[in-house]
């Protein structure tokens, strides 16, 4: 059956649940296309209260934030029980150490 001219179809006004509400307060607006995949490490790992983590290794080598952490300290330290091995083992990780 043909629509008469000039007919649109309602736009739906659908409410946002409880559990998106609590996310967007938490971690902000969602971003649109390809921008919330830049982002996901960041997001992932991030505080409720902080923007996000940063420098946990650095502080706890001693080493200032610019510079690279040795590979010799991290590989030393991978086996660590706890977050401290966790922490390293992801970073060694991202810097593509176990594919090699």
């Amino acid at each position: 059956m043909a629509r008469p001219k000039g007919y649109r179809r309602k736009k739906t006004t659908a409410k946002r649940s409880k559990k998106y509400k609590r996310r967007e307060r938490r971690y902000g607006k969602r971003q649109r296309g390809h921008e919330h995949r830049l982002n996901w490490l960041r997001d992932k790992y991030a505080v409720p209260g902080q923007k996000y983590r940063r420098g946990a290794l650095h502080r706890h080598y001693g080493v200032p934030m610019g510079d690279e952490i040795p590979l010799k300290l991290l590989v030393r330290d991978q086996h660590k029980p706890g977050k401290l091995g966790y922490q390293v083992r992801f970073a060694l990780g991202r810097r593509g150490y176990y594919s090699k």
